[in-house]
């Protein structure tokens, strides 16, 4: 379980790196921290949306046993 929560940490941390290189925002300025609080609550809601769609088709999927095969084989 570890592990996952730090995994889960690493993404938050690199997406909100990518965030801050691809709108080139300056942490500095109340402006861009604004802008990239917006960005990244906004990044992390579809996150957790993306998240919910795939569980949601992962549980839908038929999970049953194959079928045993009956047929013989006739030497």
């Amino acid at each position: 379980m570890k592990k996952l929560i730090v995994v889960f940490i690493l993404v938050l941390i690199i997406g909100g790196y990518f965030i801050k290189a691809n709108y080139n925002l300056d942490l500095d300025n109340n402006s861009d921290k604004k802008t990239f609080v917006k960005v990244f609550t906004s990044w992390l809601g579809r996150l957790f949306t993306n998240f919910k769609d795939i569980t949601a088709y992962t549980i839908k999927k038929d999970w049953s046993t194959p079928e045993p095969n009956n047929t013989t084989e006739n030497d």
